[in-house]
């Protein structure tokens, strides 16, 4: 999995947004290749992490990362949601 590198980073805004970052730029390549749809990335796909978000404080606490992608691989306004978690280390 993608995310693997992450597994010792603390569960926090900075490797929330690191993964987002990794992950929108390789759905921004398939995009541009043709593999999903949309007129622009932000119709062809969203990818989402954070707290309150995908998170609440107690998935924090047991060191649960939640990711939601949402790609357009039909047609821009149908999505297919592929939800993952990933078990990070536990805040004392």
């Amino acid at each position: 999995m993608a995310c693997r590198s992450y597994v010792f980073e603390p569960n926090d805004k900075n490797t929330w947004e690191a993964v987002k970052s990794m992950l929108s730029s390789f759905l921004i390549s398939v995009w541009q290749q043709g593999g999903i749809m949309g007129a622009t990335p932000a119709d062809a796909f969203s990818v989402d992490c954070g707290l309150g978000i995908t998170m609440v404080s107690d998935d924090l606490l047991n060191g649960i990362m939640t990711v939601v992608v949402k790609v357009a691989l039909v047609h821009p306004a149908e999505f297919i949601i592929l939800t993952f978690q990933q078990q990070m280390p536990v805040s004392s």
